[in-house]
């Protein structure tokens, strides 16, 4: 038998929208994760009148937790370029208009904290 403890949470980010915005072929430049992308997380935010929001679940599996999104928004990723000190990624398909927020590698198996590198896309 396999004990697991979930809950789901959102997390609220103030501004309605990200001070960034970029274009929907934006490259990212992720440093200190080795040349691995793995665990890189691009999620796009519910917008709402005031605020942005993310839903997601914590998983506790023998108390290593286990962060999921909403599979609809997460947007893979692929490597344009790595070597041992960073990697240059990019989404696979070009971003909709939206709100994102980025996570680095460390971010996956963490306990739930929503900080990131939020962004638009026009």
């Amino acid at each position: 038998m396999l004990l697991t403890y979930s809950s789901k949470a959102v997390a609220v980010y103030q501004n309605p929208k990200a001070p960034v915005t970029l274009g929907n072929q934006a490259e990212f430049c992720v440093s200190g994760f080795g040349s691995s992308i793995k665990g890189l997380t691009i999620v796009r935010l519910d917008e709402k009148n005031d605020r942005r929001e993310m839903q997601f679940v914590t998983k506790r599996l023998f108390r290593r937790p286990k962060v999921q999104y909403n599979s609809d928004d997460v947007q893979p990723v692929k490597v344009i370029s790595s070597d041992d000190t960073q990697v240059i990624a990019a989404t696979k398909q070009p971003l909709k208009p939206g709100q994102y927020i980025l996570f680095p590698p460390s971010r996956v198996e963490s306990t739930g904290n929503p900080n990131g590198y939020d962004f638009g896309v026009n």
